[in-house]
């Protein structure tokens, strides 16, 4: 495996495959794409082998850079990022990810004990934290979840496309009109995704 970055994994297309949590994972994710951030190579292959059961196709990066390259060159649903890496750490990742590309769910990978990295990593508008040592379980379910919310991201950012009633050629006006929408959308999906979870 090249030290800098990887090809898209050729992931298996998803069936409803029976998770170690007993949970099915919705054969949707196997049209999204998972962004993996780690400088070890063999944690990297970790990550992959445990979230290959997910369905989704899998992209990887070896550090905050080429992390960026890849966001600008595909479209990505989650990213998973190890916090301490070389140039870039993940928090500086997220803040660029943030700044960049709005809303796109991010995971933060730390060591254990490192409570003030978790709280910092949710100011900054992590989606979920991962504390090492972790149960593969506990992976596939943070990252199923951050897939869906991005799924749904990317279908309301068309569903705003749609519906906006404005000059398309007026990007300041098509955004101000997403900032509006955007919020009212996502509490849309989160109360659709809790009446699921309550059947």
């Amino acid at each position: 495996m090249s030290p800098r970055s990887s090809p898209a994994r050729a992931v298996p297309k998803s069936r409803h495959i029976q998770t170690n949590s007993g949970a099915k994972v919705n054969q949707e994710l196997s049209r999204c794409t998972l962004l993996i951030v780690e400088d070890e190579p063999d944690l990297r292959e970790v990550y992959v082998e445990i979230l290959s059961t997910i369905g989704c196709r899998i992209l990887e990066a070896s550090d905050g850079t080429d992390a960026l390259k890849q966001l600008e060159t595909n479209e990505v649903h989650a990213v998973l990022s190890d916090i301490s890496m070389p140039s870039m750490t993940g928090l500086e990742l997220l803040q660029e990810v943030r700044a960049r590309f709005g809303l796109l769910p991010f995971v933060i990978v730390s060591a254990f004990g490192s409570k003030e990295n978790a709280v910092e990593a949710l100011r900054l508008g992590a989606n979920d934290f991962i504390e090492k040592p972790f149960a593969p379980r506990e992976v596939v379910e943070v990252i199923t979840s951050a897939l869906e919310v991005g799924s749904s991201l990317k279908e309301f950012e068309e569903e705003i496309a749609r519906s906006f009633k404005g000059d398309p050629q007026d990007p300041e006006k098509l955004e101000r009109y997403r900032r509006a929408r955007m919020p009212l959308l996502i509490c849309r999906r989160q109360i659709e995704l809790i009446n699921k979870k309550g059947k």
